[in-house]
């Protein structure tokens, strides 16, 4: 089942902690871009609801970059909230994620995290790889980069 990206990220945040590792928001962003497309390309289904776009450094999800941006570059300190539809108050999200899910971000976020965020955008950037193809074939802000895109090239 597809996950809120924002408690992705929390997951994702709270894991690079443990590991002693400062993530920003452009290297948090690609983690789960690479995350994603591995979870993809092995399962056939989708880790994050959220659709990735091709910004100039590289995938991001804009709702990760806007929940972090006042970080700037320097490391994120915060997690993302959300609204309580019950009480109306911002309350940090989170998930439980399934076994499958778990064991997946084990093996991702350590690999992923500990490579600085230039280099996880030089690596986005490969020729042929989902980021480049939809900044060649679309000319708009906004360029989506599909699912099925990102799964056929991890």
């Amino acid at each position: 089942m597809p996950r809120d990206p924002r408690a992705i990220a929390n997951h994702v945040l709270d894991t690079a902690d443990r590991l002693d590792v400062a993530l920003t928001n452009m290297a948090l962003n690609k983690v789960i871009y690479f995350s994603h497309g591995w979870y993809l390309a092995l399962h056939r289904e989708p880790l994050i609801n959220g659709q990735f776009e091709a910004w100039d450094h590289g995938p991001v999800l804009p709702v990760l970059y806007h929940a972090f941006k006042k970080h700037k570059d320097q490391p994120i300190v915060s997690r993302a909230t959300q609204i309580d539809l019950n009480t109306g108050k911002d309350i940090i999200s989170k998930c439980t994620l399934e076994d499958q899910e778990a064991s997946h971000l084990e093996k991702m976020i350590p690999f992923y995290a500990s490579k600085s965020a230039p280099l996880l955008s030089y690596m986005s950037h490969e020729p042929g790889a989902p980021w480049d193809v939809t900044r060649a074939t679309t000319n708009h802000v906004g360029m989506v980069i599909r699912d099925k895109v990102i799964e056929r090239s991890e």
